[in-house]
């Protein structure tokens, strides 16, 4: 994305919208936690938009790990990587992994409209409505 506005001038934005739904506090808000990788927010995600590729039979509280920069092991001793103990357990619930992915859509949707706004003007275009 740098590269690319560095060298050919062209407006780049990159969404890691798991961060993003983070920062704005609308994982906590709708999930009730946080989520880390193949954690509530991550398989929230994938119960919204395919659900028949979520095997909740197939998760064990157990399974959960919690990141440490200051120790890795290979390979990781869990399937779900939590970034701090007040994530805990994933949260299976289709309404709630809905409502979510809406509001990160919306999120999203909010921030591109701004930073296309914004891109356009430092550009020297005209706005788009």
């Amino acid at each position: 994305a740098f590269r690319l506005w560095t060298e050919k001038g062209m407006a780049v934005a990159v969404v890691d919208w798991w961060t993003l739904a983070r920062e704005r506090g609308v994982t906590v808000e709708v999930l009730g936690k946080e989520g880390g990788h193949a954690g509530t927010d991550e398989t929230a995600a994938v119960i919204a938009v395919r659900p028949d590729l979520v095997r909740e039979g197939a998760y064990r509280e157990g399974e959960i790990v919690v990141y440490s920069r200051g120790f890795r092991a290979y390979p990781l001793h869990g399937t779900v990587i939590n970034y701090s103990e007040k994530e805990g357990g994933v949260v299976f619930s289709r309404e709630r992994a809905e409502e979510y992915m809406e509001r990160v859509v919306a999120l999203i949707e909010e921030e591109v409209r701004a930073f296309l706004k914004r891109a356009r003007e430092l550009l020297g275009r005209k706005p788009e409505s």
